[in-house]
């Protein structure tokens, strides 16, 4: 039967400003409004699981929709085209001050001020040296088992790839590879996009994993799960940002012929998936997808389900960030992985803090020995500049010991998958119910052995002084202990995080289809096995 997804209610959400310049892509939006400082526990999601069956007799177990939202009540509080582009801006800003704050958004805040012209700012951090201990005992993030992961080999479903959605796709993806000077089936997009782009171009890497795995079967009639093959986030971009075609006139094509499609039409779409991890919904997914996704009628594979415009969609699958590209390929290479004694960095951060809540950040570069705390700002730096960037991030993702995977304006960060691919042993910080939401893969990955968690932000802020005995005492951990969790956290990445390998669609699958008789991680048994050797 298919996975239990969880309902959430309406969140407002304003998108932030995106330049319009042809070398210029997509900023992620920041969302509008205080989050609740608490979340209810994961179990409580449970308790709202909705089973309904499709004409197959596979249970369709779908997110709890009471409530769920209306296309124009989503219009609402999306921004449409551009900043200050929405068609009522009244009625947007009367829906987010009348909409209350998610229970299941952010714990403990939305930690980057909001970019949008007029949009109302996050208060700012409270930087104190308080007696509080945020993180709990060993830095542990205790994971609740769903009860299997668990699905192997012949197990998983049979899935049909729908690639005929779309005409012209040869024609389109030629333009953008084109425009980017970049070559098809080389992944190289770091060096050739911004980082907001580069890390949802997961759609077209998924597509081609998917081509190549056994269970994908020739004959529609005999798939329990339906895949469209049409990379919508690198539609989007590659219409937007480098005139390759009409992406909304590309969406429309796809939804029609997809509900038209019999088996579509069969199930309701209660079995097909759509790849999209951006942020953006209004101006990515496109009105006629976000009203399959608002009924239920469409699966949505995303990054994190905390997306303000991706939330209440009411079925959704987590897949992994992008990793950055060298770092991804030089984790196939075979090359022996740098263990602690061979890392110089004690901690390392790279990325946005001067403003917001990561600005706590700029404290530990001080009193954290050897550590690489680095201010990035990527939005006013050029293509050029910033690829000496990468480069210089991927050199210390080898050499540090510990990588601080901060909370930003959600839950997720692709630092989690870069750390991973790098050998660097993941400290998250921010909302634990809000990460624990948006960790993929956790009928395949038992995420407390392979991170550590050192406590919510907004307490972190106020009591840094104990977060830094916190970090420093991680460092007093024998070397064989983490060099275990690091190995540990390699293996996963290439086994089922990264989108160079097959693992990466095992996973996916084995998050839609469960099976209760089985109870064990399911990459556990071979990692414990190359921990022996």
């Amino acid at each position: 039967m298919l996975l239990a997804l969880f309902a959430l209610p309406l969140a407002t959400a304003l998108i932030a400003h995106v330049p319009e310049g042809p070398n210029e892509e997509l900023s992620q939006q920041a969302p509008v409004g205080d989050s609740s400082d608490e979340a209810p526990a994961l179990a409580e999601d449970l308790s709202e699981e909705t089973p309904t069956e499709d004409s197959s007799n596979e249970k369709l177990i779908l997110e709890s929709s009471d409530k769920a939202p209306s296309q124009r009540n989503f219009k609402q509080v999306v921004a449409g085209k551009g900043r200050g582009k929405q068609k009522d801006a009244k009625a947007q800003k009367k829906a987010q001050k009348k909409t209350p704050p998610t229970s299941e958004g952010l714990v403990a805040g939305e930690h980057v001020p909001l970019g949008a012209k007029g949009a109302k700012q996050k208060k700012k951090m409270i930087i104190k040296n308080g007696k509080e201990t945020c993180a709990p005992n060993n830095g542990e993030l205790k994971m609740k088992s769903f009860g299997g992961s668990l699905l192997q080999g012949d197990d998983l479903p049979m899935f049909y790839l729908h690639e005929d959605f779309v005409e012209g796709e040869e024609n389109r993806t030629q333009c953008f590879y084109k425009a980017k000077e970049a070559t098809p089936g080389v992944d190289e997009f770091d060096f050739k996009l911004m980082p907001d782009t580069a890390e949802h171009m997961s759609d077209i890497w998924m597509i081609e994993q998917l081509k190549k795995r056994p269970k994908r079967t020739t004959n529609a009639a005999e798939a329990k799960l339906h895949f469209v093959g049409f990379p919508i986030f690198n539609s989007y971009a590659s219409g937007r940002f480098w005139n390759c075609g009409d992406h909304e006139q590309r969406m429309k094509q796809m939804v029609n012929r997809m509900m038209a499609n019999e088996h579509w039409q069969k199930s309701q779409g209660k079995n097909f998936v759509v790849i999209a991890t951006a942020p953006d919904a209004q101006r990515v997914f496109t009105p006629p997808l976000i009203s399959l996704a608002l009924k239920g009628q469409v699966i949505v594979a995303t990054a994190d389900k905390n997306y303000p415009s991706v939330e209440h969609f009411q079925r959704k699958v987590v897949i992994p960030y992008k990793a950055m590209h060298p770092l991804e390929n030089d984790a196939w290479n075979n090359e022996p992985m740098p263990l602690a004694k061979d890392r110089e960095v004690s901690f390392m951060f790279h990325g946005d803090i001067s403003k917001g809540k990561r600005s706590v950040l700029k404290h530990f570069q001080k009193l954290l020995p050897n550590a690489d705390i680095e201010d990035h700002d990527f939005q006013h730096t050029g293509m050029n500049a910033f690829r000496e960037v990468v480069k210089n991030s991927v050199k210390t993702y080898k050499s540090s010991k510990f990588c601080l995977v901060v909370e930003g304006s959600t839950p997720s960060s692709r630092r989690l998958f870069d750390s991973l691919a790098g050998g660097c042993v993941p400290v998250m910080i921010g909302g634990e119910a809000g990460i624990k939401r948006n960790l993929p893969f956790q009928r395949t990955i038992d995420w407390s052995k392979i991170v550590y968690y050192g406590g919510d932000l907004d307490c972190v802020g106020k009591n840094y002084g104990q977060t830094q005995t916190f970090l420093k005492d991680l460092l007093k951990l024998p070397e064989e202990e983490v060099d275990a969790r690091r190995m540990r956290g390699f293996k996963v990445f290439k086994e089922a995080l990264s989108y160079k390998g097959p693992g990466v669609v095992d996973a996916v699958l084995r998050e839609l289809i469960e099976d209760p008789k089985k109870s064990d991680w399911a990459l556990e048994k071979s990692i414990k096995k190359d921990l022996q050797k």
